[in-house]
């Protein structure tokens, strides 16, 4: 059933950068959280990397968007979990705006505050489903190059 182009080696450069790309603002704060409780610390998770490196996020996916289309495989997931990505991201930021959260007029509690926190960790594992997406197009790629 998968048609993979003559030469799958650029599909399958696109989805590893992409995958990369994507999982960095993902596994950057697990990494500085870790080493942050090795020093003494505590744990702390920057659960808002990953918007504040939305063009990482952005080149990657889409990387995986022209790997997915190459490889006819995972398109429509990649590009609708990368849309209900951005947004979540774009009414986050409105909302907090609107709301005098980002500019700091109301206190960072409260209602807004959780709609703001909320649509960010939505957007947040919207950037992990890339991550998991991009690496299944990776495993779809290398399967249907084994079964020719």
């Amino acid at each position: 059933r998968v048609n993979l182009m003559k030469n799958p080696l650029l599909a399958k450069l696109l989805a590893f950068a992409g995958v990369i790309l994507t999982g960095i603002p993902v596994i950057a704060p697990l990494i500085f959280g870790i080493i942050s409780s090795v020093n003494g610390n505590g744990f702390r998770l920057d659960y808002m990397m990953p918007a504040e490196l939305f063009i990482v996020v952005l080149f990657g996916a889409a990387l995986l968007i022209w790997a997915s289309i190459r490889a006819k495989q995972l398109i429509k997931p990649i590009v609708w979990t990368l849309g209900v990505s951005v947004f979540f991201l774009i009414a986050c930021q409105l909302v907090a705006q609107i709301s005098g959260l980002a500019d700091g007029r109301i206190e960072s509690s409260g209602p807004y505050f959780v709609v703001v926190l909320s649509m960010l960790i939505l957007f947040d594992l919207g950037v992990i489903g890339l991550t998991v997406l991009g690496g299944m197009l990776i495993s779809r790629i290398f399967l249907a190059q084994n079964k020719k």
